[in-house]
């Protein structure tokens, strides 16, 4: 579907300036889809067994992808950072959407060669499309809960990556601060954002979080001395994860270098948390047991409790971002999600003041 044997361009005469929405007409016609799927920050196309993914040309909060110099590194970083994690096989390369003398043409990046009148306006990250039925959010969703061997192997498949990550470890100072940085963030940002919740109690749980933070603050310390604060998935939830053999953990945070500083019990606790809230309280404790028995250990209670409610609450500002869209998508669906968030933040900074 693409023309593999053209290398990508270096450089370029001044090509048009097609919106994002000709770009998506384009590559809608090439592609073909079976299915599109739009988010926050970029448009995917998905065929029979490829997924394509643009970013889209948007500043949103740690991030700004309105040059095309901005998308194509952050694309480079999403390959980059995914093959490290699923591999070639999934992240396949880069493609060029490009301009020249007969229009718009996708190009697979091959050689570092330059094309006399062929110009990039923008780049893809070309993927191999993963089953639907083995995603792990979609099966607990169904009512197959994951046999305890599945979960064995999410962490044989998360134990190498992480004791290569703790080759190069992470300062507690620098995951203090970003915990302390996105606490103050989703306090303000739900503040904001009030009206459209029932819940009142929001000053009183914001305030816990960041109470919270300072509390654990001496075990965190403790922790990153052991080499267990790293540069790790970032947004570790059940739809990052495929149930193939071996598993397959996907979309690591390519936006946000600070936003994968993570304690490796802190990344695995909100697997948990989210797998709690699809219906399967289960699975989080399990995975914990099982990379406990590669040598990761658990959390304590407390520090369990305060990061959980940190991200709950984090979820939750995240969810009522959306109504700040000029036309949201679903708007009716995200307080109700984010009511959920701050049912279970509520009970979890409970669990970490006692």
């Amino acid at each position: 579907m693409t023309d593999a044997s053209i290398p990508v361009p270096r450089a370029a005469p001044c090509p048009p300036d097609p919106s994002f929405t000709e770009k998506l007409a384009f590559l809608r016609a090439r592609l073909q889809p079976e299915t599109e799927i739009e988010t926050h920050a970029a448009h995917l196309f998905l065929t029979a067994n490829r997924v394509w993914k643009i970013k889209r040309p948007v500043a949103l909060a740690g991030f700004d992808h309105r040059t095309l110099a901005a998308r194509e590194h952050a694309c480079r970083e999403e390959l980059r950072l995914n093959r490290e994690l699923a591999g070639p096989r999934v992240y396949l390369g880069l493609e060029a959407l490009c301009f020249g003398p007969e229009g718009l043409r996708l190009v697979r990046e091959d050689v570092d060669e330059t094309i006399p009148g062929l110009s990039a306006i923008d780049w893809l990250v070309r993927m191999r499309r993963l089953p639907e039925a083995a995603m792990l959010d979609l099966r607990i969703e169904a009512g197959r809960i994951p046999a305890s061997t599945k979960i064995d192997a999410i962490a044989r498949v998360l134990a190498p990556f992480y004791r290569q990550r703790q080759r190069a470890p992470v300062a507690a100072e620098s995951y203090l601060r970003h915990l302390r940085h996105e606490a103050r963030v989703n306090r303000s940002h739900l503040r904001e954002m009030r009206i459209h919740l029932k819940s009142r109690d929001l000053d009183a749980l914001t305030r816990a979080q960041l109470t919270s933070i300072d509390a654990i603050a001496p075990e965190i310390v403790q922790r990153a001395a052991a080499r267990m604060v790293i540069e790790g998935h970032g947004d570790l939830r059940p739809e990052h994860v495929c149930l193939t053999t071996p598993p397959v953990i996907f979309d690591r945070v390519e936006t946000s270098s600070a936003a994968r500083i993570v304690d490796i019990g802190d990344e695995l606790g909100y697997l948990g948390l989210e797998c709690e809230l699809l219906g399967a309280p289960a699975l989080g404790p399990a995975l914990e047991r099982a990379m406990e028995g590669y040598g990761f250990p658990r959390l304590s209670r407390h520090v369990h409790a305060a990061l959980g409610g940190f991200r709950c609450l984090t979820r939750a500002r995240l969810c009522l971002d959306h109504l700040r869209d000029p036309v949201p998508r679903r708007p009716e669906h995200w307080p109700v999600q984010a009511e959920r968030y701050l049912a279970l933040a509520r009970r979890m900074l409970g669990e970490a003041g006692d």
